[in-house]
């Protein structure tokens, strides 16, 4: 699959057309040679981890766009980088999802003061099925929200200025489309990471994640990094990693078109950069820990996961709190 810098939008509620889901994608796509902005291929090039195209951090600097310019040698270490062209997630939106985020943002006052519980009562109560429901979790809500948005903005205080607002709501509307809707807009790069992470969760003649194999893959990684776990304590790393590794309590025997489609939503959400990524980059998943993703445990655990890990755990507690199961 090769990368557009814009994504076709399709109308969802009457597209019954089926779904062709991509294939593993088995051999590493190749990165491009040259800069896209200025085509030169001398000096220093930083390849986006999502498209494989290679910039100049100059180049990047001439365009105006600052924080991808300060960004971009996040391109050479563990957590990548994201070029401006695939980090606007607002392709992935339908023309009348975007016309309606823009229109809303535009109602707003320019002196009006907006803060996350304002978001919250407009954008998210007001799609809740059930009121009471949504009342008694308010201040749960209102904190993964903070957790999401301290991951792809620079925000200080609860007040929310407007670009935060756009990207804020648009990376909303992308959690609550369903899978199938959004899968063909993975890049052969995202692909491949998925489909790396899918073979090493399963056995060569069994195409599907099954539990021995799982167990075999994470018991030699706990070995080697924790030789001193007791079993039970294996037992609950192991859980809390299927957790976080896949979204979701892990259901074995998940082919690879189950896996993806699940996969799909947190990965695209994980383009964005993050402001401050070298506070997550060496965080790990806690050990003793539930995977009941109630608000005791959350709290327990928050600082304490790498930056995916942390996206794919908020996406599910979100999805479960909201009570809008995403169609798979």
């Amino acid at each position: 699959m090769t990368h557009n810098d814009s994504f076709e939008n399709i109308d969802r509620s009457i597209s019954s057309e089926p779904i062709d889901i991509p294939s593993l994608v088995r051999t590493p796509p190749e990165i491009k040679i040259n800069c896209h902005i200025c085509r030169k291929y001398q000096g220093q090039l930083y390849p986006c981890r999502i498209c494989g195209k290679v910039y100049h951090q100059q180049c990047i600097k001439d365009t105006g766009d600052t924080k991808s310019y300060h960004l971009i040698k996040n391109a050479i270490n563990i957590i990548g980088w994201s070029c401006p062209i695939c980090e606007d997630l607002r392709i992935l939106l339908s023309a009348e999802e975007l016309t309606e985020t823009h229109e809303w943002i535009k109602s707003l006052d320019s002196q009006t003061t907006f803060n996350l519980d304002n978001y919250i009562n407009t954008r998210i109560k007001s799609k809740s099925p059930n009121s009471s429901y949504f009342d008694a979790l308010h201040d749960y809500i209102k904190m993964i929200l903070q957790i999401f948005l301290h991951t792809i903005t620079d925000i200080t205080s609860n007040r929310l200025p407007q670009a935060d607002l756009l990207i804020l709501d648009v990376s909303m509307k992308i959690f609550h489309t369903s899978p199938k809707f959004l899968v063909n807009a993975l890049t052969s790069f995202e692909l491949y990471r998925l489909s790396q992470l899918f073979i090493s969760l399963s056995f060569i003649d069994n195409q599907c994640i099954t539990y021995n194999k799982f167990h075999q893959v994470f018991n030699t990684y706990l070995l080697a990094i924790m030789p001193e776990l007791n079993s039970n304590e294996k037992h609950l790393h192991l859980e809390a990693l299927a957790y976080s590794f896949l979204g979701t309590t892990i259901k074995f025997d998940r082919t690879w078109t189950q896996f993806v489609l699940n996969a799909t939503i947190p990965t695209l959400l994980g383009r964005y950069n993050h402001r401050t990524p070298f506070d997550f980059i060496n965080r790990t998943v806690s050990i003793k820990r539930s995977t009941s993703p109630t608000i005791a445990n959350h709290t327990e655990y928050k600082n304490n996961q790498s930056l995916t890990m942390l996206i794919n755990n908020i996406l599910q507690k979100l999805k479960q709190t909201v009570g809008n199961e995403i169609e798979s």
